[in-house]
């Protein structure tokens, strides 16, 4: 049967949907190759936003954002063509075109399909870690003004996809196994680097640095907040002050308080 290919919205053409093309993966590297997963709730508000003739492009891009498997798919599907710094999730959705993402909404794979009930648990926390990373990433860059907020919130939202997705399709990587392959998933290089390196951000090539960095600083700063907790446990603030990845970050107690304001809304919309 002949394959169809179809056109985004530029009029470029767009691959059969397949897997990523067949790469070399380097030993210790995670295995798994796109599309990625996406959750049921992004498949279901997706459905309805993309079935009329017109869409409205904020709903759309906020039912996107939310969930970091859909967003990577997007990411992967415009990047061949759009290799642009900063990122832009909007550009990229525009890019690809209503039909376009009607039909990954059919074809990507469903996160939590044939999972445990702990294993869901496990996963629905990870998310809950990982929006809050972005959200974070995406103020506290707002406020030093070094880094693009929307590239830092991608980053964020991105940067543990390799263990979201290895632990929502049974793949037997380690975490200490966990390296992305910057071929085989075809994302900007920024995001691959960030998910390799944002536990030893020091290692991270010159170019991402600050980036990884960035990361580094607010997942330490939303892992000392206990996600779950109601309150905050006296003296977090010196803890996370004390961190190294936290005493790197430029305008340290200003953008402490930036983010300690956003706490409790940002709670909410994490369990959404």
């Amino acid at each position: 049967m002949q394959q169809e290919t179809q056109t985004g919205s530029a009029g470029i053409p767009i691959r059969p949907w397949l897997a990523a093309e067949a790469v070399h993966v380097p030993p210790g590297s995670c295995g798994y190759a796109p599309p990625f997963p996406a959750l049921p709730s992004t498949l279901v508000a997706l459905d309805l936003l993309l079935a009329g003739a017109s869409v409205d492009l904020d709903r759309l891009v906020s039912a996107v954002r939310t969930d970091p498997g859909f967003t990577a798919e997007v990411l992967r599907l415009s990047h061949r063509h759009l290799r642009r710094d900063p990122l832009s999730l909007q550009t990229s959705i525009v890019h690809l075109g209503q039909n376009t993402l009607r039909r990954a909404t059919q074809i990507v794979p469903v996160w939590t399909r044939g999972l445990s009930h702990t294993r869901i648990c496990r996963l629905r926390w990870r998310l809950k870690r990982t929006r809050l990373v972005a959200l974070a990433a995406e103020a506290a860059s707002a406020c030093i003004g070094d880094i693009s907020p929307e590239s830092a919130y991608l980053a964020g939202l991105l940067h543990d996809l390799p263990g979201l997705t290895c632990l929502g399709q049974g793949c037997h990587c380690t975490v200490t196994e966990f390296q992305p392959s910057l071929e085989a998933w075809n994302l900007p290089e920024q995001l691959v680097e960030v998910m390799r390196w944002h536990r030893q951000p020091w290692y991270a090539p010159p170019e991402h640095t600050v980036l990884a960095q960035r990361i580094a600083a607010v997942r330490a700063w939303v892992n000392e907040i206990q996600l779950s907790s109601t309150s905050l446990s006296a003296g977090w603030r010196e803890r996370v002050c004390r961190r190294s990845e936290w005493e790197r970050l430029p305008n340290c107690m200003e953008v402490l308080h930036e983010l300690s304001g956003k706490l409790d809304a940002w709670r909410l919309w994490s369990l959404d």
